[in-house]
């Protein structure tokens, strides 16, 4: 039974698997970041009074991802090659790695499981990107990238039927420390059911945990 483990589940929106892509010559923007940046957004889950700030981390081959809430409580990271996930909590200094059953997930990464329809331009926390409206077999969203693939807006549902929005606030292009993404020193590894920070209902991924 699949269970979402929802500590780390933010907004569900228009985000896509880690999908193998189908073959498809219809027009889309760039599935996942072609440089390593760190973009600190504001995400808002539909019927949650409050928003939340996510800072999170592309490498710049798209294939590794880290998303953390700005209290520094929690964070997971995504490791596309490997398929896996890594749940990181900061006190206790513990993590949680396993292979989701459904695939990897992200409101910050897109899909060619979804159908792409350009909308235009815009500009997004001073940054240039290409609006697309995103129709999938749950609902509709709009999502705003720039060229170099990173996600600057978004709204509306997601791949499991979840309604939400995020905002880009800043962008930082500096070279990552490919360090972040793994788990950190000293933290113990467990298994099992992951004891989880009191009151972070958002880190920035949704994962379909076994």
């Amino acid at each position: 039974m699949r269970n979402a483990y929802a500590i780390f589940a933010v907004l569900g929106l228009s985000s896509g698997l880690f999908a193998a892509a189908r073959a498809d010559t219809a027009p889309h923007p760039p599935l996942a970041p072609t440089r390593d940046a760190t973009v600190h957004y504001i995400t808002q889950m539909k019927g949650k009074a409050d928003s939340q700030k996510v800072t999170v981390s592309f490498s710049r081959n798209g294939d590794r991802m880290r998303s953390e809430p700005d209290d520094g409580s929690a964070a997971i990271i995504l490791d596309r090659p490997a398929q896996l996930v890594t749940m990181i909590v900061t006190k206790p200094k513990i993590y949680m790695q396993f292979e989701p059953s459904g695939g990897l997930s992200s409101p910050f990464l897109l899909s060619l499981a979804m159908h792409f329809t350009p909308e235009g331009d815009d500009t997004v926390a001073g940054t240039p990107c290409h609006k697309w409206a995103i129709t999938s077999d749950k609902g509709h969203g709009n999502v705003c990238v720039t060229d170099d693939g990173i996600i600057l807006s978004e709204d509306g549902v997601d791949a499991d039927g979840q309604e939400g929005k995020l905002v880009a606030q800043t962008i930082d292009y500096a070279p990552i420390d490919p360090a972040i993404f793994q788990p950190p020193a000293g933290y113990e590894l467990i298994k099992g059911r992951m004891p989880l920070p009191h009151g972070n209902h958002a880190v920035g991924a949704a994962v379909s945990h076994p």
